[in-house]
């Protein structure tokens, strides 16, 4: 299986290396490549894309790029969103581009496909430096974002949500 991850750093790069780990193949592009990279028509070599740069509306423009091409092939598209989606946050351009995403894979999600569209909303993860909440280890994302590929082709998790718990953790008195 070969997979094409947009991005290089923070949850990017631990999506490679984990699936590195497990035999895969992986490429990784950033925003600046992608013009040209996807001009040539290289999408069609991958079973996977995950969608996880966030430049504006890029994402979405990405999104729409590979479903067009992959409707109709037993592939698979994974957008990384955001819990605030969900949640609500602070930074109101971030959630309009997401949300922007969300509902063109809403738009496009229909019986008429065969590439499973798998949309993935991570809570705050292990680099925000502002967040006091519990954060996501990356890894953790990388594992379900694994388990939702490697299920059969006919399984689609159409939407992920992701968070920590707010476990207490005990100290013992010695």
């Amino acid at each position: 299986m070969k997979i094409l991850i947009s991005g290089n750093y923070g949850l990017s790069k631990n999506i490679k290396e984990l699936f590195l780990l497990n035999g895969y193949e992986v490429s990784t592009i950033s925003s600046s490549e992608l013009s040209s990279f996807f001009l040539k028509n290289n999408i069609y070599e991958f079973d996977v894309f995950i969608n996880s740069e966030y430049k504006d509306r890029l994402q979405t423009e990405l999104f729409e790029f590979v479903y067009d091409k992959w409707k109709y092939e037993k592939k698979t598209i994974i957008n990384i969103l955001t819990s605030a989606l969900i949640f609500d946050g602070p930074n109101k351009k971030y959630i309009d581009d997401k949300k922007d995403l969300e509902n063109k894979t809403i738009e496009m999600r229909t019986s008429d496909k065969e590439v499973r569209i798998i949309n993935v909303y991570p809570n705050t993860l292990e680099s925000t430096i502002t967040a006091t909440n519990q954060k996501l280890n990356y890894s953790d994302v990388s594992n379900i974002i694994k388990y939702a590929i490697e299920l059969p082709h006919d399984i689609e998790l159409f939407e992920i949500g992701i968070s920590k718990t707010k476990l207490k953790i005990e100290q013992s008195l010695i």
